[in-house]
């Protein structure tokens, strides 16, 4: 499907995913990486435990800054897209 085939159409796009396996893998380097930090293992912290963190720093993480200057950008983004076309025609 080319992006004409979108013309007219208005897409969302994901800008940030929160992945429980990537959160899985930091724990074991912050766990190994510092010492000090706690003394269970990285086996300790449960499934469970991860995603009820996950789901407390998705609730108490604001991104709206992060979401505006995204949108800035893609708007930027798009008007250069539309003059280089122009440009071609």
């Amino acid at each position: 499907m080319s992006i004409s085939d979108h013309a007219g159409a208005a897409r969302s796009h994901v800008l940030l995913r929160l992945d429980e396996s990537a959160v899985r893998a930091e724990i074991a380097e912050v766990i190994a990486t510092d010492e000090t930090l706690t003394g269970l293992t990285a086996d300790a912290v449960t499934e469970a435990d991860i995603h009820a963190a996950c789901c407390t720093v998705i609730e108490h993480t604001d991104l709206s800054e992060e979401r505006s200057a995204a949108v800035f950008r893609a708007a930027l983004a798009a008007i250069r897209e539309a003059e280089r076309r122009a440009a071609s025609s």
